[in-house]
Parts: structure tokens; C-alpha cells; sequence
């Protein structure tokens, strides 16, 4: 009797732990449970990534940890970008399309993924923020560079935190 409770706590904790791992422990979901027409894809520079990702990918389900490389598009959101939904993660290249929003502060790390705004309303970001965007007429877009952000980094923001910190992850 006390062999088949030990074994049923065990499968319990097991089932706990995948339930875990392909909800809240899963970029992709975390992603599209706030974005459904997300697109969400490996890093195309940094592609590695432990087994269990590829486990999962093997089983059917569309993961990615919070600590695998990933880029993102997102497009069409009419309400404005939450991008608190993106802490913890490790981005590489974000892209939004015709979205709204009203603070990038998490972008202006001083580790910051790159990021392209196309046709976005950025007109209530607040303009401290706005002064760290690049626009590009050849493409039409707004950028922010990724790599270190040292010189120009936004006074009032802390420069060690962010999307890119790992204390955020839940």
C-alpha cells in the first residue's frame, strides 16, 4: 500500500511539473495566452537550447522556456502592448506591427533585444523614451539596436533590469 502511494505522489508532482512546464514555464504560451496571432520562433542568431525543449517540440507541444533565445512578431493589437508579458524571457528580436503603446521602458535595458516598430502608435510613449529610438526612412520603421546600452540609457530607469533579467521570470 505504501508502495502505490509513494508512486502516486510521484506521478502527481510529475503531472504538476509538465502541467507547469507547458503553461506558465512556456514563452510560447505566456505569449499567445495575452497575443494569439503571435508568432513566436527561435532566435535566428543564438539557436541553442537544452533537451527538454526539443522533447517537447518532439511531443507535439509548441514550446519554448524562458530561457531559450526566441524572437517574436506581433501585429494588429489595438490595445496597448503589455510588455510585462515578456519578462523573464530571453528576446532577440521583437517586432510589432500596427500596435499601440504608452511605455517601452522594459526595452531600455542595458541588455536589449532588438526591436522594430512598423506603423505603431508610439505617440504616448513619453518622450524620454521616444528619444531613444532610431527611425529608418529606407524601411519606414522605429528601432531600437540590440547589444549594450551604456551611453545613451534613459536617466529614472534602472539599467540592470527588465525584460532580459531573470528575476522576473514566475
Amino acid at each position: 500500500m505504501k508502495q502505490h502511494k509513494k508512486l502516486l505522489i510521484a506521478f502527481v508532482l510529475l503531472l504538476l511539473y509538465v502541467g507547469y512546464t507547458v503553461t506558465r514555464g512556456n514563452a510560447v504560451w505566456r505569449i499567445k495566452s495575452k497575443y494569439p496571432t503571435a508568432s513566436v520562433s527561435f532566435d535566428p542568431e543564438n539557436t541553442t537550447e537544452g533537451c527538454s525543449g526539443g522533447l517537447y517540440r518532439a511531443m507535439g507541444f509548441n514550446y519554448f522556456s524562458g530561457k531559450t533565445p526566441i524572437g517574436v512578431t506581433i501585429s494588429e493589437v489595438k490595445d496597448p502592448i503589455d510588455l510585462s508579458v515578456f519578462k523573464g524571457m530571453v528576446l532577440g528580436h521583437v517586432h510589432f506591427v500596427n500596435c499601440r503603446f504608452t511605455d517601452i521602458s522594459l526595452l531600455l535595458t542595458m541588455y536589449r533585444p532588438q526591436v522594430t516598430w512598423k506603423d505603431c502608435d508610439l505617440t504616448a510613449v513619453p518622450t524620454e523614451q521616444r528619444r531613444c529610438l532610431m527611425y529608418s526612412k529606407e524601411f519606414g520603421i522605429y528601432q531600437i539596436d540590440g547589444g549594450v546600452m551604456a551611453r545613451d540609457h534613459p536617466s529614472g530607469l534602472p539599467p540592470n533590469m527588465g525584460l532580459q533579467s531573470y528575476a522576473f521570470y514566475p
